[in-house]
């Protein structure tokens, strides 16, 4: 576990050999946000610098990086909840520094808080850690992503979607009359056949994981608006492989994910976990060798008690 200190943060310069700007000379109106492209200081912001043709923070703190590192392996470890609680932390130590929170902390605080389970004072809370991971990145960006599609997923509980395009975060964000259960009523389980590889055991802890079952509840809710069942199951044949990639110079092997299943339905629960679960499951940037494995998968969603 890491051990931090709770003094003050040390200020120091985030790159040891920047473009600087100053406030004369930080033009960018409306300023850019860190990640953006530039030719030079005056395409970034005051209290950004040019540094390999993209705007990035001028400033650090040592304690809030150290704090997003620890907050990652938590995330790495299974424990979205207490990786929410560091990222937390980490932002607070930034905030009280005077620098901007990186985009990337942002969104990686909003995705762990999203995914954990939510009460309705936390989700308030994980709405308003979104809009600061939205307002601090730029479309396209993976981690922004993410949090898209987790925040996708409360449209139908009371999620108020145009407050994220307003000038300034409102002070609530569920304002809407939800349209389905509270998806902390719909109780999952996944059943995976084992097998004995190492290699495969990281995907198989991700297919069971919040993220996964954040989907399989978002996908049950769907089902449900359209039959209103109380169950509902689905099979799947999972495929992990991964293909040799010639780069030229190197090899690589990029994992992929594919679910087939076993039935041909086009709509309802079991195709929309096919085409969810593939999205949500971190796969390994990149294996040291051609793999390809294949087990069986069967999840069940059930809706639990009352509103």
């Amino acid at each position: 576990m890491l051990l931090l200190g709770s003094s003050a943060c040390e200020l120091r310069p985030s790159n040891p050999d920047p473009v600087f700007s100053s406030p004369e000379e930080g033009t960018a109106t409306p300023p850019r946000i860190p990640g953006a492209t530039c030719a030079g200081p005056r395409d970034c912001a005051a209290d950004q610098v040019c540094s390999g043709a993209v705007c990035v923070a001028a400033r650090t703190c040592v304690r809030a990086e150290l704090l997003s590192v620890a907050a990652a392996q938590q995330a790495e470890a299974g424990d979205p909840s207490g990786a929410a609680d560091t990222y937390v932390q980490a932002i607070e130590a930034f905030d009280a520094a005077s620098v901007t929170p990186p985009g990337a902390t942002l969104c990686r605080a909003a995705h762990s808080m999203l995914i954990a389970t939510l009460q309705a004072d936390a989700r308030e809370r994980a709405a308003r850690m979104a809009d600061r991971c939205l307002r601090g990145t730029l479309p396209g960006d993976p981690l922004r992503a993410r949090v898209i599609g987790a925040l996708g997923r409360m449209r139908y509980d009371g999620l108020n979607l145009a407050a994220f395009d307003l000038p300034e975060p409102p002070e609530r964000y569920f304002t809407e009359a939800p349209a389905r259960p509270d998806p902390n009523r719909v109780q999952v389980t996944f059943e995976v056949t084992p097998l004995e590889s190492r290699a495969f055991d990281p995907i198989v802890a991700a297919l069971q994981g919040d993220a996964a079952r954040a989907a399989a509840q978002d996908c049950f809710l769907q089902d449900w608006e359209v039959r209103h069942e109380q169950e509902a199951s689905a099979g799947f044949q999972v495929r992990f492989f991964s293909r040799l990639r010639d780069m030229g110079s190197y090899d690589t092997y990029p994992a992929e994910l594919e679910l087939d299943a076993q039935s041909l339905a086009q709509e309802g629960f079991e195709p929309c976990l096919a085409r969810a679960l593939p999205g949500v499951v971190e796969l390994p940037s990149s294996l040291s060798r051609v793999v390809s494995y294949e087990t069986a998968m069967t999840v069940h969603a059930a809706l639990q008690g009352s509103e």
